[in-house]
Order: structure tokens, then sequence, then C-alpha cells
């Protein structure tokens, strides 16, 4: 037998729901609960039969335990999917597209906004840039958001907290493994500084301070990005009054995005890697991965 045990809360007294009405209906305490059960039984050749069981209970009464089992479990499948989709819109490809062009032939065939300034010029590739971004910030602060509100809406902090970190992980994902170009996307940088702009503003600064800082030294993107998702999670742990589970997450994040750049460590190594920079007199920018 399989059992899924839900709830709902309402905005009503407990004795709304009685007939006839109970004689303590002004005492009765608001925003009840209502707790349905749903049993799926297997009955071998007979097939399947199934029950939808309501039970109500209002808030003095204690919670029913798979409310805070079950409900939350199915919110996280729905914001693992929904974060993975949106993050899967590849915006370099479509942007590209509608300047006429496959942004995978040219450059270094990725979807992302280096090789979309490369292509399609410094606009384009701002553009390109901050949409990336935004899906991440999308995926945590108004998917998630969403989500935990109407799957646990008396849920504490570490669960709004863990709803964040899958929707915003899933929309990474879905950017370097989108669905719609045979799971072949992008690097996962900006996506990432979108995701982690919601989560930890702080940290990203400091994330973002190495950055530009390696960039400046050596004009090489690449490593200016290997080295601020590398300094990503300790920034995270030096951020006051984080949960230990943003600590692990960002750092297996930094580990996907490094490993996301090892052609690029490749050529780093070997001498091959180029650097970016402007010509100014041609105005065309050079290739840099």
């Amino acid at each position: 037998m399989f059992v899924l045990n839900c709830s709902t809360q309402f905005g009503s007294r407990a004795s709304d729901f009685e007939f006839p009405p109970s004689p303590l209906a002004p005492f009765a305490c608001p925003h009840s609960f209502v707790y349905f059960e749903l049993r799926i039984s297997d009955f071998g050749t007979s097939g399947f039969g199934f029950r939808i069981s309501p039970h109500l209970f209002p808030p003095c009464a204690p919670r029913p335990s798979s409310y805070r089992i079950h409900m939350p479990i199915v919110g996280y499948i729905l914001a693992a999917i929904s974060g993975y989709l949106l993050g899967s819109i590849p915006t370099g490809f479509l942007f590209g597209k509608a300047r006429g062009i496959d942004i995978r032939s040219v450059g270094s065939g990725n979807i992302g906004a280096t090789n979309v300034v490369r292509a399609l010029g410094k606009p384009a590739g701002a553009f390109v840039l901050l949409a990336d971004a935004l899906k991440g910030w999308l995926a945590v602060v108004v998917t998630a958001t969403l989500l935990s509100h109407w799957f646990s809406p008396i849920a504490g902090v570490k669960t709004v907290a863990t709803y964040r970190i899958i929707a915003g992980t899933a929309a990474i994902l879905g950017h370097n493994y989108t669905c719609w170009l045979n799971f072949k996307g992008g690097k996962g940088i900006a996506t990432s500084a979108g995701v982690l702009l919601a989560l930890v503003p702080l940290a990203v600064l400091i994330s973002v301070g190495a950055w530009i800082l390696t960039f400046l030294l050596g004009r090489y993107v690449s490593l200016a990005s290997i080295v601020a998702a590398f300094v990503m999670p300790f920034a995270v742990w030096l951020t006051p009054h984080q949960i230990a589970a943003m600590i692990y997450v960002t750092a297996a994040l930094a580990a996907l995005a490094i490993y996301k750049h090892r052609a690029n460590i490749k050529r780093l190594l070997n001498g091959t890697e180029s650097r970016f920079f402007v010509k100014r007199a041609a105005g065309n920018v050079n290739r840099e991965m």
C-alpha cells in the first residue's frame, strides 16, 4: 500500500467545518489545517483502489507529522523541476539565432556570454550575461519563494533555505546541461552568480572582487572565473550566520564550475590560452577561451 499525506491551510475557524456548529465556536482557533490522506492499494489482478480521507486539525492541535515530511518533498521536487527548466533556457543560443548565426559554430562553441561577445560584440554579450544571471536569480527569489509558501506555509528558515538551494542548483544544472541542446550548455558562471547573489550577496561581492583582480592582472577570463569559483566557498564560510548546507552547496557548485573549465585549464598549463583584450584601432575583441 502507498500512502501520500498532505495538508493545506484555510483562513477559517475549525467550527466553520462543523455541522451542527459547535457551542465553542467563538473560541475556535483560526487558520485551521485540512489534512488529506491518499491511500493507493494494490489488489493484484483486481487492479488498484484509492481513497482520499480529509481530516481537520486546528492550529492548536499537534500537526500531522506527514505534513512536515511529505509536503516539502513534493515542493522540493517541483522546485528542482521548475529551477531546471528556467535555467535551461539557452539565452546565448537563442540570441545568436535571432541574429542569424549558430553560436555553437563560432569561437569556442560555448553558448555563454564570452563567446557571444566574440561573435556578436560587447552589447550582445552583456545582454546574455545579464539574462543568464537573471535566470539563476529568479529561480531562487521567485520560484523557490512561491513554492515554499504554497507547500510549506509554516516552514522555518532552514526549510525555506532548502527550497532556495534546490531551485538555484537546478537552475545552474539546467544552464550547464540544457535539455534543449542535447544537454550541452554553458559553463554556468553567470547563472551561478545570479543564484549566489540571491543566496549569499556578500560572498558574491568578495568573489567578484577576486574575479576582477585576477582578470586585470592576467587578462584571462577563464582564469578569473576559476579563481572566483575557488574563492566562493571560503567567502560563504566567512559570511556570518550561514548554515552549513550553504557552504557545502557552494563548494559543490565551485567544483562544478572548475570542472566545466577543464579545457581552459589545459590550455593555461600549456601556455596556449588566449587573453581577452580590445584592439582599440580595429574595434574588435580577441578570443579568450
